[in-house]
């Protein structure tokens, strides 16, 4: 063999060796994977027959449960084997009613028990009311009586923190006079009894000073005359009314208003209940206007005073300048049949004979 030649015994020995090793391992594997299909099993297989069911009493042989047949049992009788029941099981049906949004709320907490917040002790002087109840404002002094009990004779009634001189009457009754300037404006006012003691004093009370009463109108217009005798005020309801009342110095507004004075800045009044003084000044955008006696108007004014046509203080000349008399001229408040004075000239300076006896 050409694959032989040129080698030693040796080497020779040793391929030889290693052919048939090759030779008998893939022998050996497929033996292994393939043998029963390339060469047959010899080996015969066995069926194991079953249980053979007993025969009952009395009972013949030939009805075997099972016949062999080529050394193979041949089942005829089915009855042998137990059958299985099987029930699939069902999904749990959901609980009627189940909301999934529903989540845990916890119980509430037990309120904490407040502490009982212990009462102060009343005051040892008692204070329950005051005559009068209430004033007007602006009005004059007045007596204030302050009733309530355990008050000492150094007890001093005490008028929006400004201690009264007290005249002690009773245990349950004290008096002070209250000075007009104390209730000069409106409002609420404390009113406390205090004794000489510091820890002697009484609850508080109050005092209301109410607003008075006041002329609801609008001065809008006068008609006045040259010498201030018989002048007429315009006065115009508040709230938008568009009637004018006109009145004079000593007439009475809505009952209890009397005018004192009438001029072109203002009208006065006062409350003939109270004696309080009012003022209303006037009001040139109400559209007022001014006239003399005669009916004539002016609306040029007089020097210094507004250019407003409406203002009632630009009155004709003759209302703030002093007429200039003019011989043979109608004197206010005189009648023209009594004579009237005629100065001499001044220009003459001779020396006149009055009695005609040639003497001056």
């Amino acid at each position: 063999m050409k694959l032989l030649e040129g080698k030693t015994p040796a080497e020779r020995n040793k391929l030889i060796a290693a052919v048939a090793l090759g030779v008998i391992s893939l022998f050996a594997l497929t033996y292994v994977f393939f043998g029963d299909s390339i060469f047959g099993s010899s080996t015969p297989k066995t069926i194991a027959a079953p249980t053979p069911k007993p025969t009952p009493k009395g009972g013949s042989s030939s009805s075997t449960a099972s016949k062999t047949t080529g050394g193979v049992d041949e089942i005829t009788d089915y009855s042998v084997f137990t059958p299985i029941s099987y029930i699939q099981p069902q999904p749990p049906e959901p609980a009627v009613g189940r909301n999934v949004f529903a989540f845990y709320v916890p119980p509430p907490r037990a309120p904490t028990p407040e502490k009982p917040v212990k009462p102060e002790p009343p005051p040892p002087l008692l204070f329950s009311s005051v005559t009068p109840a209430n004033v007007f404002a602006q009005t004059g002094d007045f007596m204030l009586q302050v009733s309530g009990d355990k008050f000492t004779p150094d007890s001093r009634i005490y008028f929006d923190n400004t201690p009264l001189a007290t005249r002690f009457i009773s245990p349950q009754q004290l008096s002070a006079t209250v000075p007009a300037a104390m209730i000069m404006n409106d409002g609420q006012r404390m009113i406390i009894v205090r004794a000489t003691d510091p820890t002697m004093f009484s609850n508080n009370g109050s005092f209301t000073v109410a607003a008075p009463p006041k002329p609801q109108y609008d001065y809008v217009a006068l008609i006045g005359d040259r010498h201030y005798q018989n002048d007429v005020a315009m006065l115009k309801a508040k709230g938008g009314s568009k009637d004018l009342i006109s009145v004079q110095r000593g007439d009475v507004v809505s009952g209890r208003f009397r005018v004192t004075s009438i001029s072109e800045s203002e009208v006065a009044f006062v409350d003939t209940s109270l004696k309080i003084k009012h003022t209303l000044p006037f009001s040139s955008d109400k559209g007022g206007g001014s006239s003399n006696s005669g009916g004539s108007s002016n609306s040029g004014g007089n020097p210094g005073m507004l250019s407003n046509p409406n203002d009632i203080r630009q009155m004709p000349r003759g209302r703030f300048e002093q007429p200039t008399l003019v011989p043979g001229q109608s004197i206010p408040g005189i009648p023209d049949s009594i004579p009237r004075y005629t100065p001499p000239s001044p220009e003459s300076k001779e020396d006149v004979d009055d009695e005609d006896d040639g003497k001056p």
